[in-house]
């Protein structure tokens, strides 16, 4: 392939990306999810909606910038101090270009259309919010997994890892600075339009010693893990390696 032929694809690639509103995935993190952090950045990379930025805020001991690559659409930032889950996340937000923003949780499991449903679920929707209120739970190191369902009528919700809103909506109003149950304040006291979609195949939820809010999984449906590995597919084996953690 010549040199020009290179070029020509990738003006040819840039003018495709930009048809595309930009959308900013916000991901709040520290060392202690080390293990998840490459996964987190893989679901990114291989997302197929073209015009997408990863915008990762770190206030933890330590650093984990070596475990970022060095590429235009992800960007790292440490903070001086530790803050709030809330705090981070309006942060994060604030150093994002996006039309749109995503909450890409740094121990999840995404699909690699998750970014575009989610795109066209606001979209259509004509929603500030979108996400998922019926989602899928898996803990490695019990090799368990989990259905939970949201039954309340009267209050509009998604799962805060599954969230995608308007900036516009975000800026009216920005997450408090709480450290758990910021996302479930942004849902219900927003005062913006919640949609939640039907993609529960595209996201799973990893259930581990270092989550952020503590689960109750009495609740919760148990289900047969063999759902969760036809949903991750080859991931799966990425987890299998953290039983025995």
């Amino acid at each position: 392939m010549t040199m020009v032929h290179k070029v020509l694809i990738q003006h040819a690639s840039c003018q495709d990306m930009y048809q595309y509103p930009l959308i900013s995935c916000i991901m709040p993190t520290n060392a202690a999810r080390r293990d998840f952090i490459p996964l987190a950045i893989l679901y990114f990379q291989r997302q197929n909606y073209l015009n997408i930025e990863l915008v990762i805020l770190d206030d933890g001991i330590g650093t984990i910038e070596n475990l970022v690559p060095d590429v235009y659409n992800i960007r790292y930032y440490k903070t001086s101090r530790k803050l709030s889950t809330g705090a981070k996340r309006n942060l994060a937000c604030e150093h994002a270009h996006g039309e749109y923003i995503l909450n890409w949780d740094d121990d999840d499991w995404y699909a690699p259309d998750w970014i575009k449903q989610q795109v066209n679920a606001l979209q259509q929707s004509g929603a500030d919010i979108c996400g998922l209120k019926d989602l899928y739970f898996y803990c490695p190191s019990e090799q368990a997994a989990w259905k939970y369902r949201y039954y309340n009528s009267k209050r509009d919700w998604v799962a805060g890892a599954t969230m995608a809103y308007r900036r516009s909506h975000w800026q009216r109003y920005p997450y408090k600075d709480m450290q758990v149950g910021e996302d479930n304040d942004f849902a219900w006291n927003s005062k913006g339009k919640v949609f939640a979609h039907s993609y529960i195949d595209g996201f799973v939820s990893m259930l581990h010693g270092n989550n952020t809010s503590p689960k109750n999984t009495k609740s919760w449906q148990k289900q047969d893990v063999a759902i969760i590995e036809q949903i991750l597919k080859n991931d799966m084996h990425f987890y299998k390696s953290m039983q025995t953690r």
